[in-house]
């Protein structure tokens, strides 16, 4: 088959699962049943095309041949990841236990790793230290939240170890550093916690801790929008600076690494185009130094032993640990593993090898507003996120990484039917979705572009390998968070660029409207109403009617006397929408994030409903689905060299 271990085409090993196919199954051309679909209002449904229909019933006599091809494709694979580890090196599993376990932190003693356990619908993790000779597990009883493990260190024989973390939980964000018992003694105790620095109203990104300066060196939003700087705290003088650094573009400085021997700072960077370029920041002289470039987003990058190369991971669906020099040449695989990194590696004291941790988070549909038989959406839990509902029939588009690399799908409530409307060869990272309200179009933001495409070419007999030119509307040199229709026939495209979120309006043929006087950084419409148009002010984030569109025949900017302001969001909102006269937002309480809904028409009453780790949501005359974490699988391992 020429399937490769590291790189897979057909099938893939997902640990403590299983495998799963990762390319596309359908059945053939003639043995697709017809199949109906229920109007509820006068718009037409979009037929789905039978060729490309795919029903679970008629994937089932297709079982017996897809486990032969598993059984034969795992012993294929197994030669071929042993003659791949013979050659990178290979990995030990430090933890297997069910749930996740993450943010691996080594003792000076190379021997014990410190690390976080989170067992499945918990959001409340656990500190342990795990023997990596033995795998001799003890519990860690700290009095409050921890979030991420930042540091371990011993400074001298018989003194406790010191840890270092984060708190992000219960209306706080804090580091602290706590004096514990020696991770070989059997009952293990917490001797005293100090806080070392208070970042509330920050949104933390990355943190680092710098032992010589006695410093936490982190990324965080500047009023709380991209793009990420970064910052450094003086704990002796409990003074913040902004240290030397580039200019930060688009999302901005996400990720940072203080190099082992303390004169380096390691910035990955990543702009509008998501591409990421890592700098190297000298702390003494202040010297920049511009390193690779990367032709995609890299979430992970830090200092090797000798504080000259660099490990970072490999673009998926390769899953792999490589090493660099600082400008990306001379590069080599430490490791490969079957399933994604997450963003928590870590040197070993042994000068040579280091812990990593892999991440499975599963994203599901579901109903959180509906109909009584509309409680779930049954549908793969490969990352099924970014649910855009249909407003006149039983459908649903959503992306999804169920092929291997995140694809766009259409789906129904009733027949659970799915059917893939994209096949991109290329990597594209999609944003933010809106369809028209005839069913007709879909608004689609990918990268920092935005495109118009119709649904009927979506739904043509061979799925879209690549966006046509004819359907851009706009590129933005900035972040693109937010898109909605603006009416029937123009977009509303929030962008944001020094931390300020600004709105564009264009219409179908990219051409940008002059808006009211004013500054302005959401444009929404009602998707039952889509002739009524609102705009929410920067700053004070009030919420304004800007009017029907046929009141706006002369233009948006013309209609600044017959705004009226409705009220005023809070200040940390995002993910606004308009239904049936009801504004709809998210916000964080506590590390929750919860669905507010308000009346815009003093009728109705305000909710509040909790969501578990969200991703994104649509509703609909009421009706709300959201895409949201089914289970989180995760283990942590170290590389054997």
């Amino acid at each position: 088959m020429g399937d490769e271990a590291k790189n897979p085409r057909y099938i893939q090993t997902v640990p403590k699962r299983g495998y799963r196919l990762v390319c596309q199954v359908s059945p053939p051309h003639g043995n697709t049943p017809n199949h109906a679909n229920t109007t509820h209002r006068t718009a037409p449904t979009i037929d789905i095309p039978h060729r490309r229909n795919s029903r679970f019933s008629h994937v089932y006599k297709y079982v017996g041949a897809i486990v032969l091809l598993v059984v034969i494709g795992g012993i294929f694979w197994q030669q071929i990841a042993l003659k791949s580890n013979l050659s990178m090196g290979y990995s030990a599993p430090l933890t297997r236990a069910k749930g996740i376990e993450y943010s691996p932190r080594i003792h000076p003693d190379n021997i014990h790793v410190y690390y976080l356990s989170e067992i499945e619908g918990s959001n409340q993790p656990e500190l342990r230290v795990i023997n990596k000779d033995t795998a001799s597990v003890r519990r860690v009883k700290l009095s409050g939240h921890i979030s991420t493990i930042i540091k371990v260190m011993k400074k001298h024989t018989g003194m406790p170890t010191q840890l270092i973390y984060l708190s992000t939980s219960h209306s706080e964000c804090s580091v602290y550093q706590a004096a514990l018992s020696n991770p070989q003694e059997d009952e293990q105790s917490v001797k005293s916690v100090t806080k070392l620095f208070d970042c509330k109203h920050k949104r933390i990104k990355d943190v680092d801790y710098h032992e010589q300066q006695h410093a936490i060196y982190y990324t965080a939003q500047p009023e709380n929008f991209w793009p990420n700087q970064v910052y450094a705290f003086d704990i002796a003088s409990k003074k913040t600076i902004t240290p030397t650094q580039p200019e930060p573009k688009g999302w901005g400085h996400h990720s940072i690494d203080i190099s082992p021997d303390g004169e380096t700072l390691l910035i990955m960077s990543t702009d509008h185009d998501y591409y990421t370029q890592l700098y190297a920041v000298n702390l003494s002289t202040q010297e920049i130094t511009e390193g690779a470039k990367f032709s995609r987003p890299v979430d992970e990058a830090i200092w090797h032993h000798d504080s000259e190369h660099i490990y970072y991971h490999s673009p998926p669906p390769s899953y792999q640990i490589l090493q660099s020099d600082l400008y990306g040449e001379n590069t080599q695989a430490i490791i490969g593993v079957s399933e994604e990194l997450s963003s928590e590696m870590t040197r070993m004291a042994d000068g040579k090898n280091v812990l990593f941790s892999t991440e499975q988070s599963n994203y599901n549909n579901r109903w959180l507003v509906g109909e009584e038989d509309f409680t779930a959406i049954s549908n793969s839990t490969v990352s099924d996120i970014s649910p855009i509902m249909f407003h006149h029939s039983e459908q649903y588009v959503f992306a999804s990484k169920r092929s291997g690399h995140m694809q766009l799908y259409l789906g129904s409530y009733r027949s659970k039917e799915v059917v893939t409307l994209t096949k991109f060869h290329a990597r594209y990272t999609i944003g933010h979705m809106a369809m028209s309200f005839d069913d007709n179009a879909l608004l689609l933001s990918v990268n920092n572009k935005v495109y118009h495409l119709p649904m009927r070419e979506l739904l043509e007999a061979s799925p879209l390998t690549d966006f046509n030119e004819k359907h851009l509307i706009y590129v933005s040199e900035f972040p693109i968070i937010s898109l909605d229709w603006f009416g029937i026939d123009n977009a509303a495209i929030t962008t944001v660029n020094h931390g300020t979120p600004t709105l564009t309006v264009t219409n179908l043929l990219g051409q940008e409207l002059e808006l009211p006087n004013g500054n302005w950084a959401y444009g929404l419409t009602d998707s039952e109403y889509p002739t009524d148009i609102y705009i929410i002010k920067q700053k004070s984030n009030a919420l304004h009617y800007i009017g029907k569109k046929e009141e706006l025949d002369d233009g948006l900017a013309s209609s600044a006397t017959s705004l009226k302001s409705l009220l005023n969001l809070p200040e940390q909102f995002y993910h606004a929408k308009v239904d049936a006269r009801t504004l709809y937002y998210i916000t964080t309480e506590n590390d929750v994030e919860f669905l507010h809904s308000v009346p815009l028409t003093g009728a109705g009453k305000t909710t509040k409903l909790p969501l578990y780790r969200f991703s994104n949501y649509d509703v609909t005359r009421g009706k709300i689905i959201v895409s949201d974490m089914a289970d989180r699988e995760g283990d942590i391992y170290r590389t054997v060299q």
